[in-house]
């Protein structure tokens, strides 16, 4: 669209279909007497929703009320669902949330087109800003709209055939599909290649790459342990959810992507660690010179903390917002105790408000939550390529 970023604050107004924008609200929810929030008690429609369960939105769609919703209703139910989201430990946010109305799109063009300006926007000064935009609502009677990537901007896994993978193993099956599909990858294969979108338009499937600028990936790089970059690490700056439902009181949205600013320990503690991701630790504690001992398995703690303050380093140096897992603990903590001063329960799921490196040192260690599922809230779906979901798209480029 030929849009840049840095030098148009409003990249929403050149979007191709009708769409409304909807701005964070300005007033605080104890200030407004009239606000739409101070009327909500503290739980949504009870309905028995697992935590883990992956949803087919034909399997939920008959336990909802069904409506449609105005452009307010749905900035409302967003919000919410943010608030709701019991995975969540950024919640105290939850009204900054800006709310794309894309329910319009009337092709696949133009879809593509919402998701580049969303990230265009959220990206925009690297200030990671919370954005979501919303396609339209599932109807049983008619083909689905699906993203299925599942999140905007990640990076490709190949599996070899002695099943070693270079790149990311949580994107293998997606590659696979990708490749398939006609994806031509980079001539040189690296364990950072950027994956095409994968668009699902009223059951046809649509393969679109999107274009790369230099700052949307971070070089990862330390103050003092130079032989951190060597190790050719790297991460892109925003983390965009594509793959979640969107469930509302009287709709589902299976295409309605979001976006935020990452915790350090996404990707430090968790995406570059992980056994079953990059498995990077053992390389990062070389990289400092300490020797990994079975016996005495300290060296995981140290490597640990180095990749974190590498990676908070990293992001600072490219200007690109980020937060340490101490400062969002203890955000939360606050968000708990404001909610409470308003009669509001915070349900939550421990394992995953905990952070996954020092976790006794943070105030959530010591609470307790009710696991419940309310909504409107993000619910986890079926993956779009399961056999006999919707229909069998055939994909164009």
């Amino acid at each position: 669209m030929g849009l840049n970023p840095r030098n148009n604050p409003c990249l929403l107004s050149t979007l191709p279909f009708r769409h409304t924008i909807l701005s964070p609200m300005k007033i605080p929810v104890s200030e407004s007497p009239q606000c739409p929030y101070s009327s909500l008690g503290d739980n949504g429609p009870t309905l028995d929703l697992p935590i883990e369960k992956r949803w087919e939105a034909r399997e939920l769609y008959p336990l909802l009320s069904v409506h449609d919703e105005s452009p307010a209703d749905l900035e409302t139910e967003a919000r919410l669902a943010w608030r709701h989201s019991i995975r969540c430990i950024g919640r105290s946010r939850w009204q900054s949330l800006s709310v794309i109305d894309a329910r319009s799109v009337a092709s696949a063009d133009e879809l593509f087109d919402a998701l580049r300006t969303h990230i265009e926007r959220a990206t925009a000064s690297c200030a990671a800003k919370s954005i979501m935009t919303i396609f339209s609502k599932f109807d049983p009677a008619e083909p689905e709209t699906r993203i299925w990537n599942r999140q905007l901007i990640s990076y490709a896994g190949y599996r070899a055939k002695d099943n070693s993978i270079l790149g990311d193993p949580m994107n293998c099956k997606l590659t696979a599909i990708a490749l398939g599909l006609g994806w031509k990858p980079p001539s040189t294969r690296t364990a950072f290649d950027r994956l095409p979108l994968l668009i699902q338009f009223r059951g046809k499937l649509y393969l679109r790459s999107l274009p790369s600028a230099p700052t949307d990936e971070i070089t990862i790089r330390h103050p003092d342990f130079p032989n951190i970059e060597a190790l050719g690490l790297r991460w892109y700056g925003v983390p965009i959810v594509a793959d979640m439902l969107f469930a509302t009181k009287g709709a589902l949205y299976p295409a309605a992507p979001f976006s935020g600013h990452y915790v350090s320990t996404e990707i430090a503690a968790r995406n570059l660690a992980d056994k079953n991701r990059y498995n990077r630790l053992p390389q990062i504690a070389a990289a400092i010179g300490l020797e990994p001992s079975k016996r005495v398995p300290l060296w995981i703690d140290r490597a640990l903390a180095v990749i974190n303050e590498a990676v908070l380093f990293s992001f600072d140096q490219a200007g690109y917002k980020m937060a340490d897992h101490h400062t969002v603990s203890s955000e939360f903590d606050h968000f708990c105790q404001k909610e409470a001063l308003k009669g509001r329960a915070v349900n939550g799921d421990w394992a995953w408000l905990v952070p996954p490196m020092s976790g006794a040192t943070s105030p959530t260690f010591y609470k307790s939550f009710n696991s419940k599922v309310v909504l409107p809230n993000f619910l986890y779906q079926k993956a779009a390529w399961v056999e006999g979901l919707g229909s069998t798209p055939q994909a164009r480029q």
